[in-house]
């Protein structure tokens, strides 16, 4: 079931502990999962964060295999569009230290695996950019682009990235290494 059905929120409301709002949401963050490629998860860079692409990984697994429109439902597909921004969030707080050093999110990047003829590619990755707005508020609210493509690492339904503004003061030592 979808993390973010029940519970209601201005879309302008300012959170001020992302840690909190997350117990009162009662979202526990997945356990980290190391890249399956030659990549890093997260690359500091000055005051911004470019976070690679995120799969639905829960306890360790994928969510589902498949595309959209072929044997993944939607509400399926919005769920692992939750997961990957979930597993986001794991790693920038791994990065981070907490997630209180993020000043808001500029860019999130949509990938959704479907058959050609799907045709609600930006509702699946509502699921991930409602998720950051239940949690983050205002400052959750993004830019974001949203593809269709014909297939993912690991069968895969979707794929999310993001660019995370980080607030002034974080003094990263872990930055352009």
């Amino acid at each position: 079931m979808s993390l973010v059905m029940n519970y209601s929120m201005s879309k302008n409301e300012k959170v001020t502990d992302f840690n909190k709002r997350l117990e009162e949401l009662k979202i526990e963050l997945p356990v980290i999962t190391k890249p399956i490629a030659s990549y890093i998860p997260v690359r500091i860079v000055d005051d911004f964060a470019w976070v690679s692409g995120h799969l639905p990984f829960e306890d360790g697994r994928l969510y589902r295999r498949g595309r959209l429109g072929e044997n993944v439902y939607p509400e399926d597909g919005i769920r692992c569009a939750e997961l990957a921004v979930l597993n986001i969030l794991s790693n920038l707080k791994n990065e981070l230290g907490d997630l209180n050093k993020i000043e808001y999110f500029v860019k999130v990047s949509g990938f959704v695996a479907s058959v050609p003829d799907f045709l609600d590619h930006h509702k699946v990755i509502d699921g991930g950019s409602n998720i950051l707005i239940k949690i983050f508020g205002v400052d959750g609210k993004h830019s974001r682009e949203v593809v269709g493509v014909a297939s993912l690492p690991m069968r895969s339904p979707v794929e999310i990235s993001a660019v995370v503004k980080l607030k002034k003061e974080f003094n990263s030592t872990k930055a352009e290494k």
